[in-house]
């Protein structure tokens, strides 16, 4: 499928600039909307079709990603270094930015990242946050063990923290509790 439009984003955490370019170079639309799904799907339903995207990597970019791809021809996540390296700017804004993004996915020159299949950065989180929880409980403990030690309390060789696969009565294996919905 030909694409017949390019549309260069440039993705902050409160909106999303936009620059809508034919395959010519020339600008069909720029304009700026809020950076939630509402204002992003009302956008894209006045997009002409089909149409190829591209935007910087961000740490919230994969919403956004997962968001678009569906509409899209393709849809291309810009390493944010490599953009950097290429174009060097001296007038920087937001639509500025968008501009520049369009006219380098135009001539095929983005730097992509590769994005990871929407299963596998939704269990990277899950793991990330099961490590930030064991991370606090070993320093909770840590503390709690610290403080007793401080008092002088006398251990008489117990654990206070039991080595068997409960704590409490909460299981310790966390893939009984994880639950995906593919």
């Amino acid at each position: 499928m030909d694409v017949t439009h390019y549309v260069g984003l440039d993705v902050h955490k409160q909106t999303v600039s936009f620059c809508v370019k034919r395959p010519d170079g020339r600008i069909v639309s720029e304009d700026a909307v809020s950076a939630d799904r509402t204002a992003l799907g009302r956008r894209l339903g006045g997009l002409p079709q089909p149409w190829a995207g591209a935007f910087e990597a961000t740490l919230f970019s994969g919403w956004i990603y997962d968001f678009l791809e569906p509409h899209a021809a393709r849809l291309e996540l810009a390493n944010p270094q490599m953009l950097r390296a290429i174009v060097a700017a001296k007038r920087k804004n937001d639509q500025a930015d968008a501009r520049m993004i369009a006219d380098l996915l135009r001539a095929d020159l983005i730097p992509a990242c590769y994005v990871l299949p929407t299963a596998l950065r939704r269990l990277r989180r899950v793991l990330r946050y099961r490590n930030l929880i064991v991370r606090e409980a070993v320093r909770f403990k840590n503390r709690a063990a610290g403080l007793l030690m401080e008092v002088g309390a006398p251990q008489g060789g117990i654990s206070i923290f039991p080595l068997d696969n409960t704590y409490h009565g909460c299981p310790r294996s966390w893939d009984r509790w994880i639950r995906f919905n593919d």
